[in-house]
């Protein structure tokens, strides 16, 4: 479980969102950006799509990773399911507000989280 956020803290959270779970320049810069704001005591999250050299770039930096549904970006999904996974992460984007828990879903692993 990712430990809970002070209210000072968590209403500047960042989110980092990369488009892709490989590791390209831009996601490089995303991961380096996240990381420096990190390391100056600013709480910050990284979204992946998936598992891949990305996840483990951003763990390796000390970072906190959740997933998303690659498919979300893609034009293979009904509106139906767009609106409904994008609910999804509208909601864990609410629960990283004051006074709350950013997930409450099991983490798959120390540092991730799959919506």
């Amino acid at each position: 479980m990712i430990p809970r956020i002070p209210n000072e803290a968590a209403r500047m959270m960042i989110h980092q969102v990369l488009v892709s779970r490989d590791l390209g320049g831009a996601g490089l810069i995303a991961l380096r950006v996240a990381h420096e704001l990190r390391r100056q005591a600013r709480p910050v999250l990284v979204w992946i799509p998936g598992s891949g050299a990305a996840e483990e770039e951003a763990h390796s930096l000390g970072l906190t990773v959740a997933h998303y549904d690659p498919a979300l970006l893609s034009g293979r999904r009904t509106a139906w399911q767009t609106a409904r996974g994008n609910l999804g992460i509208f909601r864990a984007l609410l629960r990283t507000g004051p006074d709350s828990s950013m997930f409450t879903r099991p983490m798959s692993t120390a540092r991730s989280s799959r919506l």
